[in-house]
């Protein structure tokens, strides 16, 4: 399928970049569609993981503030999700789960082998952002932080650890809002029935 950009300006750049862009685009009957303009909400690549015990039957989520939230749901601002984080540009998406799994949840994941489930593109009519998900079993009998991030980047992160039960209860009653954590909960849900 063909695509003529006519014209592309960067309108905004800063943590995230906003382009705009005069094209036409190739139809499904063959034809040229009509000049449009387009704007892409620029991110980049992210990686999220679905951390979890199976003998323990306990997942590890993280609680965070999101202003995006915020603005829409003030009340919903601090939200359940995976360890996640943005790709470096260059950075290959599994370099970048180790390095977020460490500074997040302070788990060393270069020895372990996260499974990749999916990659996805988070809402491909605005954003070109695509998040590569992986599940990392591993052992959480002992697990003890309560606290990470990184304090320079101004995250503040709790770390909640809890069973399979209350995290479905969680998903079930509609107080899991993150997308990402929804697809690899389900996921997860689906793996334990087979």
């Amino acid at each position: 399928m063909k695509v003529i950009v006519k014209e592309k300006s960067q309108e905004y750049k800063g943590f995230f970049t906003l382009e705009k862009s005069r094209l036409q685009f190739q139809k499904q009957d063959g034809s040229l569609s009509e000049e449009v303009v387009r704007e892409n909400f620029y991110r980049g690549d992210s990686v999220a993981a679905l951390v979890y015990d199976v003998k323990e039957k306990r997942i590890l989520l993280v609680k965070q503030f999101r202003y995006p939230v915020y603005t829409v749901e003030p009340d919903r601002a601090w939200i359940y999700e995976l360890v996640a984080g943005s790709c470096e540009r260059g950075e290959d998406p599994l370099q970048t789960l180790v390095r977020e799994l460490a500074e997040e949840i302070h788990i060393d994941a270069d020895a372990k082998k996260p499974e990749h489930i999916s990659s996805f593109f988070v809402s491909p009519g605005g954003t070109s952002e695509r998040i590569y998900l992986y599940a990392l079993q591993t052992d959480l009998s002992n697990y003890t932080f309560e606290r990470g991030g990184v304090k320079e980047e101004a995250e503040d992160i709790e770390i909640v650890l809890m069973s399979f039960d209350e995290v479905f209860s969680l998903l079930e009653q509609g107080q899991i809002i993150d997308a990402k954590t929804i697809i690899a909960l389900q996921y997860l849900e689906l793996m334990m029935l087979t």
